[in-house]
């Protein structure tokens, strides 16, 4: 109850959002009355609000218990205001710690060098777009059990678009994607067009899905960790999980795209040397490598560090085809990038927010 999942107990747990998976796992270490509690990037998934819940949960266990805990964050999370003492990691070193006074006047600073840099003279508007939709969803509606999962849902995305797809964990966020990716069964019961063209009427779940490059935490999952970093993102060319031998064009598209990401060194690293950060940096490339019309990146900035992001972003501005449709899905709407003009809003019990 402390953690709000009480009620997705009667679940699969296949069933769960990436945010009720990690309360849920949060959950199961709590239970088991730990003489020490570490989280590893705890915050990564959560809406705000279960951000704010979960620090506030874990500040009454300091108050209750004398369990110490050691949070590992990323610079762009909240900060905890029980927090006692803070050990900065640089270069797989310390490289600063101190009381918390100090690390929030440090962070702050950084933050506002951060924002000067990222600042252009002239910022991108939306003039890439065409009027040729790519996704066409009316009144779109999906339960489970009776319970209503999406509701009464319209939206279209039209080509060369880059939209933010946001909302609260549970509202549905996966369950839509799942729509655009030809994955969902119910798609057939409702009124959907991709790439101009009804589902139902003879179209395969493979020409679909050849037309779309996609990252999410699930599929991070899905990666044996004996991969290189090469192995991994060629998968992608075939929509599988298991590498299949590549032709010297594909081979040269991923080493163009790693260079792009400036993460050629990464190459032959095997994911299980790499970082979380490193290793989803990989799978997005891996999401782009058969250049496909629409891009869905569910959650791509997760375990990635500021100069990784920048290094996306400025892949987004610099080499990202004009034509090609960009749905992006975030918890933290300050990570949107410049170029993501346009968003779609999810509100509780997959109702559509104006």
């Amino acid at each position: 109850k402390q953690l709000n999942v009480d009620h997705l107990l009667p679940l699969s747990f296949l069933k769960l959002s990436n945010g009720q998976t990690r309360r849920a796992r949060i959950a199961k270490a709590l239970l088991k009355n730990p003489s020490m509690l570490v989280l590893d990037e705890p915050l990564m998934g959560l809406d705000v609000e279960h951000r704010q819940h979960l620090l506030d949960v874990l500040g009454d266990l300091t108050i209750k218990s004398s369990v110490p805990i050691v949070l590992v964050l990323r610079p762009q999370d909240e900060f905890p205001s029980w927090a006692t003492d803070v050990v900065e990691l640089q270069n797989m070193a310390i490289g600063w710690k101190g009381k918390p006074k100090e690390f929030q006047a440090r962070r702050e600073a950084n933050k506002k060098k951060t924002e000067k840099a990222r600042e252009r003279l002239d910022k991108q508007t939306d003039t890439t777009s065409s009027n040729e939709p790519v996704v066409e969803m009316k009144n779109v509606r999906v339960s489970y059990g009776g319970k209503p999962i999406l509701q009464d849902i319209t939206w279209t995305v039209r080509k060369g678009e880059r939209w933010a797809l946001l909302g609260p964990n549970g509202s549905g966020k996966t369950t839509l994607l799942s729509f655009l990716t030809g994955d969902h069964p119910q798609a057939y019961a409702n009124d959907l067009s991709l790439f101009g063209r009804r589902r139902g009427t003879g179209e395969s779940i493979w020409e679909i899905k050849q037309r779309v490059g996609m990252v999410s935490p699930e599929i991070h999952l899905y990666f044996n960790q004996n991969l290189s970093a090469l192995e991994a993102a060629g998968t992608g060319f075939f929509d599988v999980v298991v590498p299949r031998p590549l032709n010297d064009q594909q081979t040269s598209q991923i080493k163009n795209l790693f260079y792009e990401f400036g993460i050629e060194r990464m190459l032959h690293h095997k994911l299980r040397d790499m970082s979380t950060g490193e290793q989803r940096m990989v799978l997005l490339i891996r999401s782009l490598v058969k250049m496909p019309d629409l891009v869905i990146w569910d959650e791509p900035f997760q375990g990635l560090d500021d100069k990784l992001i920048d290094n996306v972003n400025r892949w987004l501005e610099n080499h990202m085809r004009q034509d090609q449709t960009l749905i992006m899905v975030t918890h933290h709407e300050e990570e949107i990038p410049e170029t993501v003009t346009k968003r779609f809003k999810l509100g509780s019990g997959g109702v559509q927010v104006n």
